[in-house]
């Protein structure tokens, strides 16, 4: 994937994590195989978590108007106020 701090306009933000010291080497590790950084990986995670959430709203969202076209009663008008929703 390629590194986002590289692309003009693109604004970055830092972030301080704790990590186990552990992980952190092994991390280091997969991203040394990969010929990245550590920080690179956890920014290509993040993407595909927002890109993931972002894909089941946008899934859910067609699925309510499929939901809404389908059971729909023609012929209904909204009422005006809650007062003219009572008096039917």
């Amino acid at each position: 994937m390629r590194d986002l701090a590289f692309v003009k306009g693109v604004s970055m933000s830092n972030v301080t994590m704790s990590i186990d010291s552990a992980l952190l080497r092994r991390a280091r590790k997969v991203a040394m195989d990969k010929h990245t950084s550590v920080n690179a990986i956890i920014r290509e995670h993040l993407q595909e978590l927002v890109s993931h959430e972002r894909a089941d709203g946008e899934k859910l969202a067609r699925r309510f108007r499929a939901a809404v076209r389908k059971y729909s009663i023609t012929g209904w008008n909204k009422p005006a106020s809650r007062a003219e929703l009572y008096e039917r």
